[in-house]
């Protein structure tokens, strides 16, 4: 305990969290189970999860990363549009910052009610193993893509191509 007292001292200088040596006051043993049960103390739980955070707002979200994620987002819901149009299909797609998604209707849904009347799971789940079969993987639950910092653009290129391609057999069929 005094070596975790000594790290989080050390690279965590919010001190607002209990000594790690020291049994806290309220709550922390439970019928069974060591502090809390969940294999480390509270304090030290807490003290992670406030350096996650730390770095994650300092070296993750950060305006270059923003800028970068939008202007890809912007490139794969153009080549989205362009595709859908190539194969004269009745589908739209919608972009919120980073997220981009393709719905089965010319009008995107404006809730969630008129999101689940254009549902299609057969070909959703067609279209989804294509994809997955060519190594792409796109949130399965439906269509919805998020472009992260680490994308590239030869990564948004290479899904149209997989994404047109499987356009092409769904539309020769």
């Amino acid at each position: 305990a005094a070596q975790q007292n000594q790290y989080v001292e050390r690279n965590f200088p919010y001190r607002g969290f209990a000594r790690l040596d020291r049994q806290l006051p309220f709550g922390t043993r439970r019928a069974g189970r060591a502090r809390g049960g969940h294999g480390a103390p509270p304090a030290l739980r807490v003290a992670l999860s406030m350096a996650a955070m730390r770095a994650n707002l300092s070296e993750v979200m950060t305006d270059n990363a923003y800028a970068k994620m939008f202007a890809l987002a912007n490139q794969l819901a153009m080549g989205l549009r362009e595709v859908i149009a190539r194969h004269e299909l009745p589908w739209c797609v919608t972009q919120v910052g980073a997220r981009t998604e393709f719905q089965f209707s010319r009008i995107a849904p404006t809730n969630g009610s008129e999101a689940e009347l254009i549902l299609d799971s057969e070909l959703e789940q067609i279209i989804h193993l294509f994809l997955l079969n060519r190594g792409m993987l796109i949130t399965p639950f439906h269509n919805m893509m998020l472009v992260c910092p680490q994308t590239q653009a030869q990564d948004i290129l290479d899904f149209l191509q997989v994404f047109d391609a499987c356009l092409q057999l769904l539309c020769a069929g």
